[in-house]
C-alpha cells in the first residue's frame, strides 16, 4: 500500500529526532479522524519546494502530529503545464481540475469568456476558487504528485493576454481553427522530451468555445493557435486530450 501524502506550508526542520509536522488543522483532522493514522506508521511529507520526505510518525494527537524523518524520496521530473480553462457549468469544472492534476498540470487558471455560461458573483468567486484548490490538492495526493498544483483566481481573456509572457509556449485550442494540429504546433515550438522544463500554457474554451475576437486577442499576445482535429469535443474532453498530448510531448507519459 502506498503511503499517505501530505503537502505542508513550511519545510521540516533538519534535526535529529521527532519534530512537529506543520500540517494545517484540516489535514490534522483528516489524518486523525478520517485516515486514523497511528504512531509507527509512515507518511510522505511534501515541502513547498517539492522536496518529498518519508516520515515515521511518533505521536498522533487531536491537534498535531510529530514524526522522525527517515529519508528523502527521489524527485521525479514533472511537466510544467498550465491549463487555462474556460469555466464550465455544473460539476464539469470540478472534474476538469481533478483529472488535469492527475495528468500533470501544475497550475490551473479558470477563464471567464463571452460564452461562459456560469456567471460568478463576486462573493462566490473566492468560495469556488477555494473549492477547486481543495480538489486539486486531493488529486495531487491521490496521484502522488511531487508539487502542489495551484488554482488561480479567475481571469478574463484580456487579463490572460497580459499573462502570456510568463510562459515559454502558449497554445489556444480552437475548434473553429483550420490551423495545424496540436502535436505539430508543439513540435514546431520546440516542445519535446529534450526540453522537459519548458513552461507551457494550454487555453481551452468553455462549452460554447472561444469567439474569433477572443482568439485574436490571445494570438496578439503571443499565443499559437492549434486544432485537436475535425471532431467537436466537449470542453472536458478537449482539456484532457490537450494535456495528455502535451505531457507526452514533454516525455512525462
Amino acid at each position: 500500500m502506498s503511503r499517505h501524502r501530505f503537502f505542508v506550508q513550511s519545510a521540516l526542520p533538519d534535526v535529529e529526532g521527532a519534530v512537529r509536522i506543520p500540517l494545517s488543522p484540516k489535514d490534522v483532522h483528516h489524518a486523525v479522524h478520517v485516515l486514523r493514522l497511528e504512531p509507527g506508521e509512515q507518511i510522505v511529507v511534501v515541502e513547498p519546494g517539492g522536496r518529498s520526505r518519508i516520515v515515521h510518525l511518533e505521536t498522533v494527537a487531536a491537534d498535531q502530529l510529530t514524526g522522525r524523518v527517515l529519508e528523502d524520496l527521489t524527485a521525479h521530473a514533472e511537466p510544467r503545464i498550465t491549463l487555462v480553462q474556460g469555466i464550465t457549468k455544473g460539476s464539469g469544472m470540478d472534474e476538469i481540475v481533478r483529472h488535469a492534476v492527475e495528468l500533470g498540470a501544475e497550475r490551473i487558471v479558470p477563464l471567464l469568456t463571452e460564452r461562459t455560461i456560469v456567471r460568478l458573483e463576486v462573493e462566490k468567486v473566492a468560495a469556488r476558487t477555494n473549492r477547486w484548490q481543495r480538489i486539486a490538492e486531493g488529486a495531487a495526493r491521490q496521484s502522488q504528485r511531487a508539487r502542489l498544483p495551484k488554482v488561480d483566481w479567475p481571469v478574463t481573456v484580456g487579463e490572460l493576454a497580459a499573462l502570456l509572457d510568463e510562459f515559454d509556449v502558449s497554445v489556444v485550442l480552437w475548434e473553429e481553427s483550420a490551423a495545424e494540429s496540436l502535436a505539430g504546433v508543439l513540435e514546431a515550438a520546440g516542445v519535446t522530451s529534450a526540453r522537459p522544463d519548458l513552461n507551457v500554457a494550454l487555453v481551452i474554451g468553455p462549452e460554447g468555445g472561444l469567439t474569433p475576437g477572443e482568439v485574436s486577442v490571445l494570438s496578439s499576445g503571443g499565443a499559437r493557435v492549434a486544432s485537436l482535429g475535425s471532431a467537436i469535443l466537449r470542453a472536458e474532453t478537449a482539456a484532457l486530450t490537450a494535456l495528455a498530448l502535451t505531457a507526452n510531448a514533454l516525455g512525462a507519459l
